[in-house]
Order: structure tokens, then sequence, then C-alpha cells
């Protein structure tokens, strides 16, 4: 199960990183260009692939449950 708030976070990431590119792409799009469906296309996969590697990252580095704990869960780390 994917936390919430991860996908929150991926979102906004998403959202900054995804609107960047967009105009950096499509630059052309906001002068007059035509709009195609490969460039929605395109559009689409530039906010879907920094939502994928910002959750994927965040999946990555979160701690990983313990099988031999009580419930499998992590036990809190005393620093």
């Amino acid at each position: 199960m994917i936390r919430k708030d991860y996908t929150i976070r991926a979102g906004k990431v998403a959202l900054v990183v995804g609107t960047a590119l967009n105009a950096i792409n499509q630059g052309d799009l906001l002068l007059g260009a035509p709009m195609t469906l490969g460039r929605g296309a395109q559009m689409i996969l530039t906010f879907l692939v920094p939502f994928l590697v910002s959750l994927h990252g965040q999946l990555s580095s979160s701690p990983k449950p313990d099988p031999q704990a009580p419930g499998g869960h992590q036990p809190p780390s005393g620093g």
C-alpha cells in the first residue's frame, strides 16, 4: 500500500517539474502551434514521469518492515 503523503508529495513534484518541462519542451504551443494527439501524450508523460520518479524515490528510501519483529513492523530507531 502506498502512503497518501507519498502520493501528495509526488504530485507536488510532478506539478512543478512537469510544468517547467512542458513550458520548455512545448513552448511553441504557447506561440500558436497546433495541438496534436502526440503532443498531448507527450505533455501527459512529462507530468507522469516526475510523479513516478518521486514516488519511487520515496518508497525506496522508506524503512523496510522487519519480518522478525512482532507484526512485521520496523522497530523505532533510537538515535
